[in-house]
């Protein structure tokens, strides 16, 4: 967390809560404008923690924006 940054605000500015909380939150940034995040960063006390958190943003929060998906270049096997 930044120096002279409550919690609360913290909370509000990030993409943290439940899933549910999170895609309300991606949506304000889509109306916003936003069309892509570039450095989405999942913090944890353990490996597991951090593998659930990627787990539940794939399972329930990327699906929710089924025409920002279809919008994005596939990339291949090598990455390409």
């Amino acid at each position: 967390m930044m120096k002279g940054v409550s919690l609360d605000k913290y909370v509000a500015d990030n993409l943290i809560g439940t899933p549910d909380q999170v895609c309300a939150k991606v949506a304000a940034f889509e109306r916003a404008g936003l069309d892509g995040f570039y450095a989405t960063l999942f913090v944890a006390n353990t490996v597991s923690e951090m593998l659930e958190q990627m787990r539940l943003f794939a399972k329930y929060v990327i699906p929710a924006f089924p025409d920002v998906l279809a919008s994005r270049p596939t990339l291949n096997a090598s990455g390409q």
